[in-house]
Formats: C-alpha cells, sequence, structure tokens
C-alpha cells in the first residue's frame, strides 16, 4: 500500500512539472528566455545543390533467345533517386495486337545496378512479330532504349 501511495504522488509531481514546463509557468519574462530558444538555420546553397539528386543515367541492350522471349539487360545509375523511380517500358509491335507492359525497375545499388528482364514474344494465342522497343523511363522520360525485330 506504501509503494502505491509514494509511486501515486511521483507521478503526480512529474505530472505537474510538465505541464508547468508546458503551459510557460516556469518563464519570469517572456522576452528575456526568447533569446535562449532562439535557433538560427543558414545553409549553403553550393551545399545543399550537391545533396540533390540528379536524372539516373541507364543503359539497356534487348536480344530474341531461343525460347521465345525477348531479355533485356540493363545497367542503371540512380544518381541518388529513390526505388521505383526508373521503370522499364516494353512496347509490342505496332499492330500485332499485343500488350505493351510499363513496371519500376528493382534498385539493388546506387551505381552500376544491373537488372534483367523478359517478355514473351507468343501472348495467348498470337505471336508477335514485329519490331519490340524496351525504354527505360525516369519521370515518363526515355533515359535508354532499344530495339529488336523477331
Amino acid at each position: 500500500m506504501k509503494n502505491t501511495v509514494k509511486l501515486s504522488a511521483i507521478v503526480l509531481s512529474v505530472a505537474g512539472l510538465a505541464s508547468c514546463s508546458t503551459l510557460g509557468l516556469d518563464q519570469n519574462d517572456s522576452s528575456s528566455n526568447q533569446d535562449q530558444h532562439t535557433v538560427v538555420v543558414s545553409t549553403d546553397k553550393a551545399t545543399t545543390d550537391s545533396k540533390e539528386a540528379s536524372a539516373p543515367t541507364s543503359e539497356i541492350t534487348i536480344k530474341k533467345n531461343s525460347d521465345d522471349q525477348i531479355v533485356a539487360n540493363i545497367t542503371t545509375d540512380y544518381n541518388g533517386n529513390p526505388q521505383g523511380s526508373v521503370r522499364l517500358q516494353w512496347q509490342a509491335p505496332e499492330g500485332s495486337k499485343c500488350y505493351d507492359t510499363n513496371f519500376p525497375i528493382t534498385k539493388y545499388g546506387e551505381t552500376n545496378d544491373k537488372t534483367h528482364a523478359s517478355v514473351e514474344v507468343k501472348q495467348g494465342s498470337s505471336y508477335c512479330s514485329g519490331t519490340w522497343t524496351a525504354n527505360v523511363l525516369y519521370d515518363n522520360n526515355v533515359i535508354a532504349s532499344d530495339s529488336v525485330t523477331v
């Protein structure tokens, strides 16, 4: 019982002190204490510019393999950009009734990041003959592209 009373008294004391500091009741003169709490933040523009991400760079090569697939090999330098900022877009041949696809490239490393992807040349009962194009996109702009005719 004694422990409960002591613990309750300690908790009430701490709560009372916390409310005084929150309400500002511990300050004698707000103008004299204001300087103690002022924080001046200055930034060097050259420092902040160097931390901003620039557009990633990428290279892509695509080839058709013997399994009716087109395989893409992509190398990307992300230049500080986050996961999901770079996408791969497959463009099916025009008039082939085959589907274009577009998805984010998984980021494994900041520089010299290697990714492999493939697309099936036969989609359903349709063989998608013609020129396939693979684009690497950043902010909906093509940063690398390659094509192959099947």
